[in-house]
């Protein structure tokens, strides 16, 4: 009897251990499971919805894509559990507009792919800002990656150019031959479809590939950690990826080898440790060093003042893998504004350059702010969307080239015609010294025009700083429509 008791007591104890190891598996598969779900790869994207024009579909909802690109990264032979990868994909359209850094927040965005919209009838679909909110969300983490294409990438400092070139070779080094030798196989020439095949020109890149003729195709923004393509047809049906789920051809591997980087890249984490960099600040004419403070900028908008150096050379301790801001003001000289990237592994001087004032003519520009314009004005002002100059600088930057090259052929063909160019600034900063830049604006511009061939008798120019602003609020987003150039046409 007393044996029979045990018996009953162990097999109780084994069917309670039993149902206490079961307990604990499933706890176990489901933190695995969360895991893996904590690990997907949310990558949002424009919908297809926000443009009236049907025939682009550029996006992972579009005609061209939806039937291939978007399969195959939903296949989960691809990414999944069991897949090639062994993490899924997930696509999340951002369907608030605009886009903010609320949209991406509230999308729990990993990475964000901007597609092409290129109707020129509706250019609304994506505007400035919300490539602007994209840029500055990827440049807030290194993780936070950000895929553009063609023209979309102006914002980024990238020109896209035409070309005749089909074929494009891999070029990339180091941790960036994933995206060619990656877990989808190896491509070393793959081909760009459509009518316009599209390289970039300008920015801050490493160069991932090139086209037949030289020219970049595909390239790493150091400065963002984004990938910028030449041509949205890369990563299209049209460019060559095979209809269905599966992986068949170069084009393919290609792009599951860009969002399984993409993996890789948004889960890397951030350097903790401080970078010491070091800057000098010179006369640009003499070279002679400069005494004078130097304001840096994190990308909280946190500013903290430093005197350079007497000896030349001065050091500072800066996070990592961010944008700074460095702005220098001295008796003399030109204000001087410039972003510097700050990598974990950066090393070397900061040149900081100033521009001594003439006095003779900082007397007369200062007289003149605007030139005395006689022309009677046959149109409305419109404004010159495609135009982009460096932050608070007059510099014109080459994604503003094709916009200006156009303006110049249309004035050759119209001899008569003359135009009138208004600066315009937001409400940042001194009133006088955003008068100052509305004017270096326009002048900047009617210099490029000059070059081109237009006289300069046909050009009038006026800055008018803060004081005409289409928008009064504080929403910083709409307030970027206060910094423009406008141009009327008078006879």
């Amino acid at each position: 009897m007393v044996k029979q008791i045990n018996i009953n007591l162990q097999s109780k104890a084994l069917i309670t251990l039993s149902r206490f190891c079961c307990l604990q598996l499933f706890i176990f598969l489901l933190s695995l499971n969360n895991y893996n779900r904590a690990q997907t790869l949310r990558v949002c994207y424009i919908p297809d919805s926000r443009s009236t024009y049907q025939d682009h579909g550029y996006t992972f909802d579009g005609q061209y894509m939806a039937g291939s690109g978007a399969a195959k990264l939903l296949n989960t032979d691809n990414f999944g559990n069991k897949g090639i990868v062994i993490k899924q994909v997930e696509l999340v359209p951002l369907k608030d507009i605009p886009i903010s850094p609320a949209t991406i927040s509230k999308a729990n965005c990993g990475a964000v792919f901007v597609g092409m919209f290129y109707n020129p009838q509706s250019p609304e679909v994506i505007n400035i800002s919300e490539l602007r909110t994209i840029r500055d969300w990827s440049l807030q983490k290194e993780e936070n990656l950000a895929v553009i294409c063609e023209s979309h990438a102006a914002v980024w400092g990238y020109e896209r150019m035409d070309s005749e070139s089909r074929m494009s070779t891999a070029t990339a080094d180091g941790e960036k031959t994933k995206i060619f030798d990656g877990p989808f196989g190896k491509v070393s020439r793959f081909v760009q479809g459509g009518h316009a095949i599209g390289w970039l020109k300008g920015g801050a890149p490493v160069v991932l590939s090139k086209n037949e003729q030289g020219n970049p195709s595909m390239v790493y923004d150091h400065v963002t950690g984004d990938i910028i393509l030449g041509d949205v047809d890369i990563l299209t049906s049209l460019g060559g990826i095979s209809p269905g789920k599966s992986i068949n051809n170069e084009n393919d591997i290609l792009f599951a080898n860009i969002w399984a980087y993409a993996i890789d890249l948004t889960k890397k984490p951030l350097s903790q440790g401080k970078v010491k960099i070091s800057f000098r600040v010179f006369d640009k004419a003499t070279l002679a060093k400069i005494i004078t403070p130097v304001v840096i900028t994190d990308k909280a908008v946190m500013s903290s003042e430093l005197m350079s150096d007497s000896s030349g050379v001065t050091s500072v301790l800066l996070s990592p893998n961010q944008i700074y801001r460095f702005q220098i003001r001295a008796a003399g000289y030109g204000d001087y504004f410039s972003e510097k990237y700050v990598s974990d592994t950066l090393s070397g001087i900061f040149d900081f350059g100033l521009t001594p004032k003439v006095e003779i003519e900082e007397k007369t520009e200062r007289k003149v702010i605007a030139e005395k314009i006689e022309d009677r004005v046959i149109n409305k002002p419109a404004v010159l969307n495609n135009l982009f100059f460096e932050q608070s600088q007059f510099n014109i930057l080459p994604a503003s080239f094709g916009e200006l090259d156009s303006l110049a052929e249309r004035l050759k063909s119209e001899p008569n015609l003359k135009i009138e160019l208004r600066g315009h600034t937001d409400k940042i900063g001194p009133a006088d010294k955003n008068l100052i830049l509305s004017l270096d604006r326009v002048k900047a511009v009617k210099q490029y025009l000059i070059r081109k061939g237009i006289d300069q008798s046909r050009i009038r120019t006026k800055g008018f700083g803060d004081t005409k602003r289409v928008y009064l609020g504080q929403d910083q987003e709409l307030r970027t429509r206060n910094r423009r150039v406008e141009i009327v046409f008078v006879e």
